[in-house]
């Protein structure tokens, strides 16, 4: 091994992977791409010399012909079968999981997003986020697995009231699926709409109804899980200053819309763009989605 000024260069052994040396080197296994993205491949030759660089060679997924956006893909509903299905079918969810896998997208935590909006990580240029916003039991039952099978994970965004009741998700799956590498948002407590004011409220009312359904959905998570909640999905979408307003001064990251849109390193991060997955969309219609390139002169 050779190490430099902001480098290393290693001799490449048959055990060793993108993978595995951004573990050893570059302290993370997320970091596969810095090196995969600087070399050009994905796959090592043994016995070949490796300059691994060890700082970010691209700010912003931005490159001389345009920047990287991140996908991110919001599935209302997921039904176990095609009889009575309200939403996408677990038979169409699997092939659209299967077709990320095969065509060499990698699905992201929400703390490498926001990284990447901070000019802070480097994503592999296929990086993708899945997301739900539902604590019905299809999550973890039907979702989850198919997830896991294809080597994925989602950002599961709750209405907190709801965990713990007959026929929705338990905190012990929501542990389980934090464990596995998902991340557990908050969608306020009880999914009610933020930005409509009932004719009857006050000012003041619907401030602090506002403001307890972000302080504390993002509390009971917290006491639960015994992890930060730093991510909010609006319920339905809809949101305004007011609610933006609170969020960052609740300590919340990133908030998620139902607005479709490209989510490139300089986009409102307190208005992510999503799109919401139609329960007819088959795997053409996925591959659209998936923009995660913009071209554009840049030199």
């Amino acid at each position: 091994m050779i190490q430099g000024d902001g480098f290393v260069i290693v001799t490449v052994t048959e055990q060793d992977t993108p993978a595995s040396l951004a573990q050893t080197y570059l302290g993370s296994r997320d970091k596969a791409s810095w090196i995969a993205d600087h070399l050009g491949v994905e796959t090592l030759t043994p016995g070949e010399q490796l300059v691994i660089p060890q700082q970010m060679l691209v700010y912003g997924g931005v490159r001389a012909n345009g920047f990287q956006t991140v996908p991110v893909l919001f599935y209302p509903r997921i039904d176990p079968d095609e009889e009575n299905a309200q939403g996408t079918t677990a038979a169409a969810f699997e092939q659209h999981m299967h077709y990320l896998r095969a065509n060499g997208y990698v699905t992201i935590t929400l703390d490498r997003l926001h990284a990447f909006f901070n000019l802070e990580d480097q994503l592999p240029s296929k990086a993708v986020v899945v997301t739900f916003d539902s604590a019905d039991r299809w999550v973890y039952d039907i979702a989850f697995p198919i997830l896991e099978r294809h080597g994925h994970i989602a950002a599961i965004f709750v209405p907190t009231d709801k965990i713990g009741n007959a026929g929705r998700l338990q905190w012990r799956e929501l542990a389980d699926l934090a464990a596995k590498g998902f991340d557990i948002g908050a969608s306020g407590s009880g999914s009610r709409v933020l930005t409509e004011i009932p004719a009857d409220s006050s000012a003041d009312l619907y401030l602090k109804v506002v403001e307890d359904e972000i302080r504390l959905s993002r509390q009971l998570i917290e006491d639960h899980l015994t992890l930060p909640c730093l991510y909010f999905a609006y319920p339905e979408g809809q949101t305004n200053d007011l609610i933006i307003g609170l969020l960052k001064q609740y300590g919340y990251r990133l908030a998620f819309t139902r607005h479709s849109g490209d989510n490139p390193f300089f986009v409102n991060t307190f208005k992510v763009h999503r799109a919401a997955i139609d329960p007819q969309a088959d795997v053409d219609r996925i591959r659209q989605t998936l923009s995660t390139f913009i071209p554009a002169e840049l030199q």
